[in-house]
């Protein structure tokens, strides 16, 4: 038996964290982070990461609210954070800075939260 791919999920909607883990039960190993610094913390503690999927605006920790600022909550300086120490790919969800989040270092891009997990099965399988 092989190991399955190690896939970090950020996103702070709990619907969707939950449809994807389902959507990848059996094909990938899935940790989940619901903030920026809880993203941080998960992918200091699984260098074995394959993929990260993030969407693009997510609290930078849950004690903030996408409210706060306009533009505070994106994902952007993570993404740049991120890719300086990884090689793997990063897949954005969102629809609108996907444009600003591959200038940040993503090498794919998903509008519809639905189809993330063939997405990713797709990419996982290259």
């Amino acid at each position: 038996m092989t190991d399955l791919p190690k896939v970090l999920i950020i996103e702070d909607d709990h619907f969707y964290q939950n449809k994807w883990l389902r959507d990848l039960a059996g094909r990938a190993n899935i940790v989940r982070a619901f903030d920026q610094e809880e993203g941080r913390k998960m992918f200091a503690e699984h260098p074995d990461v394959k993929m990260i999927v993030m969407d693009g605006y997510v609290p930078n920790s849950s004690a903030k609210t996408l409210t706060d600022k306009p533009g505070e909550a994106t994902t952007l300086e993570l993404v740049r954070e991120l890719r300086k120490s990884f090689a793997g790919v990063i897949l954005a969800v969102s629809s609108s800075i996907n444009r600003d989040l591959k200038s940040a270092g993503c090498d794919e891009v998903c509008e519809d939260k639905d189809e993330v997990g063939a997405v990713v099965l797709k990419l996982l399988d290259k």
